[in-house]
């Protein structure tokens, strides 16, 4: 019965988890930039590649949520 909270808290943390390493991500790229100017091109790349990296990390979360739930609906489901 406590399945389903459980997989919600862990959807969750793994969205809280991605949006905070994003913040962290462009505060560096950013301090990054303002440090080296001449290299903001390449930390630009790098900058958009993680931020790509970890929202796809992000979206994977989404339907192995979902997934766990539907292999786990019947369980939910009164026994009649």
């Amino acid at each position: 019965v406590l399945q389903a909270p459980s997989e919600a808290i862990a959807g969750s943390l793994a969205v809280i988890a991605g949006a905070f390493c994003q913040a962290k991500a462009v505060s560096a790229g950013c301090e990054g930039i303002s440090r080296n100017p001449a290299g903001a091109p390449h930390i630009r790349f790098l900058l958009i590649f993680g931020l790509v990296l970890i929202e796809t990390l992000v979206i994977y979360a989404l339907p192995i949520t979902i997934i766990i739930l539907m292999v786990q609906w019947g369980n939910y489901l009164p026994k009649a």
